[in-house]
């Protein structure tokens, strides 16, 4: 029975609650609800127990029931200044009129309670300070009007009763209203202190975290720091040993490095905006979009390319393209590793013509050299054996010097074209 009643009143201070209010504004919502229903209990409990002793005058004070129910009714329809208003103002008016209707029987005391009331209704110190003087000013008013207009008593009302009963709902009223006042206070500091204990665990485990993070923050710095001291440990080496250049992914330059510019004889401002295709207009475009076209897929190119330098001299890289993710996934440009490889390149064309130049030396020694000595020691090991006669003798060193003159005139061709091919391979060299 007792905790359906208090769920039955923590309902009714309820009535027109929301989430979104403060503290504040619950708390006086919770006080206006308690003070309409006290005083609406209150007056059903005066007006049933005089009307049993039989003053039918004290049906009057139902009057203010309706007014309470419209209370109620506007805090549910969540019209909480017009509640307010009419707690204090549409009631003054009816306790006024009540008052003037039975005088003298306490009823104009309530707008002293009201008057009190007017404190915790309302916000603003305006609607507090006007609630607070009408009441004062309509009592007043009814104490003018009852000592200038004659008093004439209803034989049937027990004034000095109805007036100390009176004054005594009056006065619990206005202590209800403060106790209310108070366990609403009491309840709500209460919350505070439960949040303030959750907000006070909440910072502790914050600064535990805090602590975690900062350790964590440190060890990360640690390790960038780590990483930037390795890159820049291979960016040095790259800078020191290759050329490097990035290009966005329509072939302009982004930048170089001082290996590139020092190799293709330009300066940063010259190059950086430009289509690296500007720098060697003899470029291959089969082989820039065979490499364009592998580059956007993400894999990289390498390739040996002939290029030139500011001043129009040729020369021979060996690059290598990488294509680089930005943090989307997607490619923001690539990057070109390079290294000049002219002196090789030079070597390659010489040890080519190395090559042509010994098959030239042996196709001259198997056709010019090898025939005529062939025929000298063929006549010699005749002459060896005793098969020439001697009659034959001077046919054979004929023969034989007619050989011996092929062989030096071949041998002398053979050492001239040697010349001739050294000094070839020492231009290309050189």
């Amino acid at each position: 029975m007792i905790e359906s009643l208090s769920n039955f009143w923590t309902r009714l201070l309820n009535i027109g609650s929301t989430p979104m209010m403060n503290h504040l504004q619950r708390m006086r919502l919770h006080v206006i609800n308690g003070l309409v229903t006290i005083g609406a209990s209150a007056t059903l409990l005066y007006v049933g127990i005089f009307t049993l002793i039989g003053t039918e005058r004290a049906l009057e004070g139902l009057a203010v029931m309706p007014v309470l129910v419209v209370v109620l009714f506007l805090n549910y329809e969540r019209r909480y200044i017009a509640a307010r208003l009419v707690t204090i103002h549409v009631m003054q008016l009816v306790v006024f009129a009540l008052a003037l209707s039975d005088r003298r029987t306490g009823t104009e005391y309530v707008l002293l309670v009201l008057a009190i009331s007017s404190i915790i209704v309302f916000e603003r110190g305006a609607s507090i300070v006007t609630g607070f003087v009408s009441n004062c000013l309509f009592y007043l008013l009814y104490t003018v009007i009852d000592y200038r207009l004659p008093f004439r008593p209803n034989a049937d009302t027990p004034y000095f009763l109805v007036n100390n009963a009176l004054i005594f709902l009056c006065g619990v009223w206005i202590a209800s209203l403060l106790l209310l006042f108070r366990s609403t206070t009491f309840k709500y500091a209460g919350d505070l202190r439960g949040a303030a204990a959750k907000i006070a665990a909440m910072n502790t485990s914050l600064q535990s975290s805090n602590q975690q993070l900062f350790a964590r923050t440190e060890d990360l710095d640690l390790a960038v720091r780590r990483k930037t001291i390795d890159l820049q440990v291979h960016k040095r080496a790259i800078d020191e040993h290759l050329m490097s250049m990035t290009t966005d992914k329509k072939g302009r330059i982004l930048s170089a490095n001082q290996k590139t510019l020092d190799v293709l004889r330009y300066s940063m401002d010259e190059i950086v905006g430009k289509d690296f295709r500007d720098l060697n207009p003899e470029h291959d475009p089969l082989l820039v979009a065979e490499m364009v076209s592998i580059l956007n897929t993400g894999k990289p190119f390498r390739s040996e390319v002939k290029t030139r330098t500011r001043g129009n001299s040729e020369i021979w890289i060996d690059m290598l393209a990488i294509p680089v993710e930005g943090p989307d996934g997607s490619y923001e440009y690539f990057l070109y590793l390079s290294i000049p490889i002219s002196a090789r390149k030079a070597l390659e064309i010489v040890h080519a013509r190395a090559l042509v130049g010994l098959e030239a030396i042996a196709h001259r020694t198997s056709h010019e050299i090898r025939g005529p000595l062939a025929r000298i020691l063929g006549l010699s090991l005749l002459l060896e054996r005793g098969l020439i006669k001697s009659e034959e003798l001077p046919d054979i060193a004929s023969k034989m010097i007619i050989s011996a003159n092929e062989l030096n005139a071949a041998t002398s061709a053979l050492t001239e074209f040697i010349h001739e091919h050294e000094r070839e391979l020492g231009d290309a060299i050189g």
